[in-house]
């Protein structure tokens, strides 16, 4: 199971409200998602992003 597009920059979000994982204070909440996914007998992913010159941070 793969989590959706997981930005590495906050600069590189595609919109505002993407996941993201630059920082270490966002390990654990994805630690918990992963553990949950294990617990139901499959396995995570992650799709790591960066949206290059499309990015945006602006809020619709």
């Amino acid at each position: 199971m793969f989590t959706e597009a997981t930005a590495v920059t906050p600069d590189g979000r595609i919109t505002a409200q993407d996941l993201g994982l630059w920082h270490d204070d966002q390990i654990e909440p994805l630690q918990r998602i992963t553990r949950f996914i294990r617990a139901q007998g499959a396995v995570a992913g992650i799709q790591l992003a960066h949206a290059g010159r499309k990015a945006s941070t602006y809020r619709p």
